[in-house]
């Protein structure tokens, strides 16, 4: 029996493996690689590419790491683009330049207390499907479980979008 590991935030099982994780979003080896391997279907295929913006937004908000410059900015801006797709309508297309706006304020962000658990869906959801609209379906549903777990943080993201001045 192969030895398994557990992500310790998005509890994805993976075999044991070694090899490289971000340098500052906490996942193990095998975590990394499903989400490594999730960014490559999307670039491969442009049919799986056009809510490429939010596997990189829950992945980042579902791994959030220890507090430090990136890892605050990371979880601020993230959140607020998820908040921009869910709360404000904001289309897929538009959410990196959501991001770039946010960036602008980054000197103000603070640390965002991760929720207790981000465990549950995760990237390995996409990797089984090969059916762009049940691959959106899916993608929809893991960023919104991942920014439903965020709800403590809304009022920042929403304050913060606000700021933006439209997109």
């Amino acid at each position: 029996m192969t030895p398994t590991q557990t992500c310790p935030f998005c509890g994805l099982q993976s075999d044991v493996i070694q090899g490289p994780t971000h340098r500052y979003l906490v996942s193990t080896p095998g975590c990394w690689k499903v989400y490594g391997d999730v960014l490559a279907r999307e670039y491969e295929d442009f049919r799986f590419f056009r809510l490429h913006d939010l596997t990189v937004d829950a992945y980042a908000l579902q791994h959030p790491g220890e507090p430090s410059d990136q890892t605050i900015r990371s979880a601020v801006i993230h959140l607020t683009s998820l908040y921009a797709y869910f709360e404000e309508g904001v289309p897929a297309a538009k959410l990196s330049r959501v991001k770039q706006l946010a960036a602008r304020f980054k000197s103000e962000f603070t640390w965002l207390d991760p929720p207790e658990t981000l465990s549950g869906l995760n990237c390995a959801t996409l990797l089984s499907c090969e059916d762009p609209g049940e691959y959106e379906t899916r993608l929809i549903a893991w960023a919104d479980f991942v920014y439903t777990r965020w709800q403590n943080h809304h009022t920042t993201a929403r304050e913060l979008y606000r700021r933006l001045g439209g997109v």
